[in-house]
């Protein structure tokens, strides 16, 4: 039979540092979405070249931001979901510890 064992306070503090991984990357795209309409006329309007580029510089910019974003969520589930599993660690280890102390406190009344 093999041993489990878990250190909820540990899990815990895995899912805090996810969730500000989470909030840097989130930072990095508010970051980039700055300096991305800082730039994002210096291509001109209504010449030949800002036809062409605006619609690239748009799809670039839009795709960068849905990727950032698309990070920073995955990081957020990745912290619910070891948050989750430590909520599950802690009450699998209250009830493990209740039932000892109740069997424990029938074998005594019993004698």
């Amino acid at each position: 039979m093999e041993a489990y064992s878990a250190d909820p306070q540990r899990a815990q503090r895995g899912a805090e540092e996810i969730a500000a991984i989470a909030e840097r990357v989130e930072k990095l795209r508010l970051a980039f979405m700055d300096a991305y309409r800082s730039t994002r006329d210096w291509t001109g309007y209504g010449d030949t070249p800002s036809k062409q580029f605006i619609p690239l510089n748009e799809k670039q910019g839009g795709g960068t931001e849905r990727t950032v974003t698309s990070l920073a969520d995955a990081y957020r589930g990745m912290s619910d979901g070891v948050e989750m599993n430590t909520r599950n660690i802690r009450q699998t280890q209250d009830g493990a510890t209740t039932a000892i102390n109740e069997s424990g406190e029938g074998r005594r009344t019993a004698r």
